[in-house]
């Protein structure tokens, strides 16, 4: 087992602020980014090692994913645990976080929301609903917050195209493939763009409807796959929500006793629909 004292010394603010990480912003069709080595070693180790394990998963939607959501009683016990994990989630749900992120992602999401992108964030994690009674505070500022959830894929397990529920801002997903995963299993997230502003218009799904299986096959015979952010090591994939922010994940092809493993952070607007797990006051 990796040393915790080392996984915890070595993780701070400083070291995954995206301001500091990110290096560059593509805009093109929609704001996406990689960060290849985001976590230091010795952390990314750790919780590589320390991933849950498959029978921890309380959900799994057959030929899609199995997920360990924070609203789970799961993965709070695995976060109260768990001190290094603990201590990252802590660190990107601080208002330091949150705060930074918007001010590298500004111009992407006046991109994808128009003027309202240059709204304030206000944590709505700490912060009561009456906030927003003055019109004021709903004129300049937007009411966010964010969750976190595990997720294995297994063989023949796929995500088919989509652009995001609307709720969401911004998307990030870490990836922590075993030593022994191998490119040709594949795992990447592959990114889609309109080759015409009329394919673009067709395709407009700011509301993340669904495709059935024929419009998936049509899909794929208009939209052009431009990027594949491979299934790396400590890799940071990230985008934000838009009309066109089409991805999605190509069938699995590992053996039966590996899995996809990904940590997924989201920053959403509005309120959440459950009480915020951890906050333990009463």
């Amino acid at each position: 087992m990796r040393s915790e004292s080392k996984a915890l010394e070595n993780l701070t603010l400083e070291s995954i602020l995206l301001s500091k990480r990110i290096t560059k912003l593509n805009y093109t069709p929609f704001c996406y980014f990689k960060v290849d080595n985001y976590l230091p070693d010795a952390t990314y180790e750790f919780l590589c090692e320390t991933y849950p394990q498959s029978d921890q998963f309380p959900e799994r939607i057959v030929n899609y994913k199995s997920y360990l959501p924070n609203s789970s009683e799961a993965f709070m016990e695995y976060y109260r645990t768990n001190l290094v994990m603990k201590k990252l989630v802590d660190l990107m749900r601080s208002n330091e976080f949150m705060q930074d992120a918007h001010s590298v992602f500004w111009k992407g999401l006046i991109q994808s929301r128009g003027l309202a992108g240059v709204k304030k964030w206000v944590d709505m994690a700490n912060t009561k609903p009456e906030f927003f009674d003055r019109w004021f505070e709903r004129k300049w500022k937007q009411p966010v917050y964010s969750n976190f959830e595990f997720t294995e894929m297994q063989q023949g397990d796929s995500l088919e195209p989509h652009t995001d529920g609307m709720h969401k801002l911004v998307s990030l997903l870490l990836y922590f493939p075993t030593s022994d995963w191998k490119s040709e299993y594949q795992g990447g997230t592959a990114f889609y763009r309109a080759p015409s502003s009329e394919i673009a218009s067709r395709w407009s799904n700011y509301q993340n409807n669904k495709l059935t299986e024929e419009k998936v096959q049509h899909f794929h015979k208009e939209m052009e796959g431009f990027h594949v952010a491979e299934f790396l090591p400590n890799r940071l994939v990230g985008f934000l929500k838009a009309k066109l922010s089409y991805h999605s994940v190509p069938s699995i092809q590992c053996p039966e006793s590996l899995r996809r493993r990904t940590f997924n952070i989201n920053i959403n607007t509005g309120y959440p629909n459950y009480r915020s797990p951890f906050n333990t006051e009463t």
